[in-house]
This record gives C-alpha cells, sequence and structure tokens, in this order.
C-alpha cells in the first residue's frame, strides 16, 4: 500500500513545496517532482487494481458517454461539478426514463437533502470513483461512464484514460466548477492549452498537496503538459465538439434553472478558443484526453505512467533521467479506446458555493441535453 501524500511530506520534512523538488526538466513533459511522480504512479496503480465492478465496461447499449466532474477544492465543501455527475448516477435523483422538457422534480423528499456529499470521495476510492448506467433521455438509449475525480495533477487524467481503455466512449464530457467568466453563465470551452500553471491539487478532503505541483521553469510562469517537439503535440489543440451548436440548444435548458429563493438568470456560452486564464486541472485533463483521442501517446507524472496504442514510440518523449530502477513505469494500452470517438469536451459550471438539488439538477439536464445532442 503505498502512502498518502501527506505521510510523504511528512517524512521529507518538506514545509515548502519547492524543498524536495529537483530542478526542472530539461526534457519539456508532465513533471510533478520525484515525489509527487511516484505518488500518482502508486495511486493509479492502486486505482486500476480495484475489482471490475469498480470499474465502466464496454457494456450497455445507445451513445456511449464518459461524464466526468471533481470533488473538493480548496476550503469548499461542496463542488458543483461532482455532484451534477454523481445526481445523474444516481436513481434517488435520475429516474431511468426522462423526458427533460417534463422533469421538474418537487425538491421535497430526497430532493431537499444537503446534497454537497455527492462530491465527496472515499479514501478507498484511490482518486477516482466509477459507475455506470444506461439511461433514457428524451426516448434516446445512453450508456453513461460516471467518474467523481480527485483534483490532483495527471492522477484525473490518467483516472480518465483507464477508464476510456475499458468503457470505449463515444463521447467525453468532462466538468468543473469556477468562476465564469459572465456570472451564472456556464462555458462550453472551445480549446485547451499546453500550460499547467503552479497551483497545488487538493486531496479529497479539500486540502492541498504540496507534492502535486508542476515543476516550472524560473524563466517561464508555467509548465507544459507534453513536450512540444513531439509529434502531432499541438500548443493549442480545439475542443471536439460544437460548442456553437451546444449552446444553442441547451439555451433554454440553462435559462430554466433556478436557485432556491433567488431569481438569478443562468445560462450559457461558447467559448471561440482556449482561455489563456484556464491553465489549471480543467485545462490539464482536457488537453490530454484530446490528444489521446487523437492517437498522441501520453506520457504523465515524469513518465512513470505512459498511455499509447501498441508501437506507438512514447519513450521517445520520456525523460530517462527521472526513472530509476527502483521506479517501474507503467505502460498502458489505448489500443480501441477512441475508436468511436465523436466528441471531447469541457464545460465550466458556474461556481456554487450552497448545495441546493435545484441547482445541481438544472445543470444535470444542461448535460443530459448536451449528451443527446
Amino acid at each position: 500500500m503505498s502512502l498518502n501524500f501527506h505521510t510523504l511530506v511528512l517524512l521529507l520534512v518538506c514545509s515548502n513545496s519547492f524543498a524536495c523538488r529537483n530542478s526542472p526538466s530539461s526534457n519539456l513533459n508532465t513533471n510533478l517532482g520525484p515525489v509527487g511522480n511516484v505518488e500518482v504512479r502508486n495511486r493509479y496503480q492502486s486505482y486500476r487494481s480495484k475489482s471490475d465492478a469498480a470499474h465502466c465496461n464496454s457494456s450497455g447499449e445507445g451513445v456511449r458517454v464518459i461524464f466526468a466532474g471533481y470533488s473538493l477544492f480548496q476550503s469548499f465543501k461542496y463542488n458543483i461539478s461532482g455532484s451534477v455527475v454523481q445526481a445523474m448516477a444516481s436513481s434517488r435523483y435520475w429516474p431511468d426514463e426522462v423526458d427533460l422538457d417534463r422533469f421538474d422534480p418537487p425538491y421535497s423528499g430526497v430532493y431537499r437533502d444537503k446534497v454537497g456529499n455527492l462530491s465527496i470521495l472515499a479514501p478507498e476510492d484511490f482518486g477516482g470513483h466509477a459507475s455506470q448506467r444506461t439511461l433514457e433521455i428524451d426516448g434516446k438509449k445512453v450508456t453513461v461512464c460516471f467518474l467523481l475525480l480527485e483534483v490532483v495533477w495527471d492522477q484525473a487524467a490518467a483516472i480518465l484514460l483507464e477508464e476510456a481503455r475499458r468503457f470505449k466512449p463515444d463521447s467525453v464530457i468532462m466538468t468543473g466548477g469556477g468562476v465564469t467568466t459572465t456570472p451564472n453563465v456556464g462555458q462550453f470551452e472551445g480549446g485547451a492549452l499546453n500550460r499547467a500553471m503552479a497551483l497545488t491539487g487538493y486531496d479529497i478532503y479539500g486540502r492541498p498537496i504540496p507534492v502535486n505541483l508542476p515543476e516550472i521553469d524560473s524563466q517561464s510562469s508555467y509548465a507544459p503538459i507534453l513536450d512540444p517537439k513531439q509529434p502531432g503535440v499541438e500548443e493549442e489543440i480545439s475542443m471536439l465538439w460544437n460548442q456553437d451548436n451546444l449552446a444553442s440548444v441547451t439555451h433554454e435548458t440553462a435559462a430554466s434553472i433556478r436557485r432556491q429563493n433567488q431569481n438569478k438568470i443562468f445560462g450559457v456560452v461558447a467559448e471561440p478558443a482556449a482561455r489563456s486564464r484556464n491553465i489549471y486541472l480543467c485545462n490539464n485533463i482536457s488537453y490530454i484526453a484530446l490528444h489521446a483521442a487523437k492517437g498522441i501517446p501520453i506520457s504523465l507524472a515524469g513518465g512513470l505512467l505512459r498511455f499509447s496504442k501498441p508501437k506507438s514510440d512514447s519513450l521517445d518523449f520520456v525523460d530517462r533521467s527521472l526513472i530509476d530502477s527502483s521506479r517501474n513505469v507503467i505502460q498502458v494500452d489505448l489500443d480501441g479506446a477512441f475508436d468511436n470517438i465523436k466528441m471531447v469536451g469541457f464545460n465550466h459550471i458556474p461556481d456554487t458555493r450552497t448545495d441546493e438539488a435545484q441547482t445541481m439538477i438544472g445543470w444535470a439536464k444542461v448535460f443530459a441535453k448536451a449528451m443527446t445532442n
């Protein structure tokens, strides 16, 4: 069993997140430092070793969608994105068959309960919780792999790729809570950048993880996610969806969202391209998923995790100085994972600090509409 992040910090007596880190590598690829890289590798290994019942699979009818959101971030006790995902995953909140125009729960019974706990992971989840349901939405069958992810650099992306390998999606829809450009307006993002900012990841309790931090060269304000010299790697990669169409078809659904005792008007917009300020984990997981979907070998955690199709020589783009004989590399075969992919995209939900079922179900309806268009 691997040590947790905080135990590692105590053992190494690192009061400063840079105190136990090597200087940034000259080879540009995702690097979290020697401790952070190994811990992400170990946590991913624990996650993928869970029983088959704890993962998604290739069964089910209709369009196949991975729908991913996040657990707690910073000191907030609620993450709207994770709660939306988990609400749709649960028959307590979301029926097997839904007519979106008529689905308007009375917000009594379970809908009056606090829903913030839906966005909380358990230690035994090892950074991610997966579940699967086949739903009927507006008469269309949709099989969904629901993912609740810990806010951890490279680990979240690795878990998403692991479930894609098992589930073989047609679409990947990712979401996160955040301060959107316009208050109360969700954003269908237009692209992702090869940039990672210097902000730590956060554990399942919303506590910062000092060793989970991208190494950034002193001459730059951000680190690259993938090696820009690697064939096929784009500095800015467009989302694999028609964000204008999605904003159009979900507009009325978003406008119908209400908060209890408030008259705020919600909405959605389509971003034309990647946003330069969006370079935290939401950008990271989008950038990695988009490149994996087009068959580019992925190197994570300083090269300790490698995802590629057979015969893809991702070793060419791994900094071998970060890998020694005591740190086994995990090579994951993505053959077939994205063969049927038609959509990969990220939507930011307006940050919500109150855990109200009415708002949660409203945004779930927006994403259900997106899944069927």
